[in-house]
């Protein structure tokens, strides 16, 4: 796990994160996952900010998109802690690639692109392989307790057809499976 508790900082919650690397902090509240979105400034602001190297807006703006960031992770990969893992990843590549954000497409759009690649790139290099084999109840119990949180909309999401065909073959798979005593 990238993440390391900091139990010595007294101003930090138990449930806050701090990952260091390549000389940024990216702020990681895995309590209260769900606030408001829009507190501060705008997305825009803080992007033209981060684009020109202010860390704080940096922070800022990946900590305002980290909890839809990890709903989307939870949808895909179903376990929490490897959900976690994969959005400190995809985080870490969001902060590293904002440089290069050219604005052809929404900020949000651009994040989610990041997202979802991210989690087929772990998939395809065996992630499913080393994730623990669990029973469908279980599974189904899993999803029960996930969040609906701010899912993107399906209809304003350029996906390519090839991920859309996938997803719906997964999800017709998993439903007959779950039907099956």
């Amino acid at each position: 796990m990238i993440c390391s508790r900091r139990a010595d900082n007294p101003g930090m919650s138990t449930t806050q994160a701090l990952t260091r690397r390549s000389g940024a902090t990216i702020l990681v509240a895995m309590a209260g996952a769900f606030a408001s979105a829009e507190s501060g400034p705008p997305d825009e602001d803080l992007l033209a900010a981060a684009r020109s190297g202010d860390r704080e807006a940096s922070e800022q703006l990946l900590a305002r998109h980290q909890p839809w960031i990890l709903n989307i992770a939870r949808r895909m990969l179903w376990w929490k802690d490897d959900a976690e893992d994969a959005t400190q990843e995809i985080l870490i590549k969001i902060w590293k690639a904002l440089p290069g954000y050219r604005g052809e497409s929404a900020f949000r759009t651009w994040l989610y692109r990041i997202a979802v690649n991210h989690i087929l790139d772990m998939r395809r290099r065996g992630w499913d392989v080393a994730s623990p084999r669990r029973s469908f109840d279980e599974r189904t119990r899993l999803l029960a307790d996930m969040p609906d949180g701010d899912l993107p909309d399906p209809r304003t999401v350029p996906v390519p057809i090839e991920i859309l065909v996938r997803e719906a073959g997964i999800a017709c798979t998993t439903g007959v499976l779950l039907c099956l005593d």
